[in-house]
């Protein structure tokens, strides 16, 4: 693989990755004005939810 040829898949490797990020942060930035305060986030067995968070929590959770 040339110079050139390393430089741009880095570049456009680059690319794609911040886009993915600014995808990440911007779309629940976006959804916000149309959520409530506090999200639903675990459900048991009655199809009820049983625990919740804010949207900041929900959006960073590793679940």
């Amino acid at each position: 693989m040339s110079g050139q040829a390393r430089r741009n898949a880095v570049v456009w490797a680059a690319g794609w990755g911040i886009g993915v990020l600014v995808l990440l942060v911007a779309l629940p930035l976006a959804a916000s004005s149309r959520l409530p305060d506090r999200i639903a986030t675990h459900w048991r067995g009655s199809g009820r939810p049983d625990g919740s968070m804010p949207l900041w929590a929900a959006a960073s959770s590793r679940r």
